[in-house]
């Protein structure tokens, strides 16, 4: 996962799918996607200007994504950084 997330800060909006895909229903959260895909931990990010936030992971995508998602939210509430 540390390498993902490494390969997201060198290249940023130029790392594209399979390795990150947009979460629907979710304007600005995004997920990484290691292992393209095939690992079942996925780090749910927001773009920040220049910057990448993880604030979340699913650690088993098929049955933890809602709630990755929402803590997701819940923390960038806490920060003040996203709209509603």
């Amino acid at each position: 996962m540390l390498n993902a997330v490494d390969k997201l800060r060198q290249l940023g909006p130029k790392l594209v799918a399979p390795h990150v895909k947009s979460l629907k229903g979710e304007a600005d959260l995004f997920e990484l996607r290691p292992r393209q895909g095939s690992s079942m931990c996925r780090p749910i990010f927001v773009q920040q200007a220049d910057r990448y936030l993880v604030v979340a992971v699913a650690v088993d995508h098929a049955k933890d994504m809602d709630r990755a998602v929402a803590d997701a939210r819940a923390r960038l509430q806490e920060r003040g950084t996203v709209a509603d």
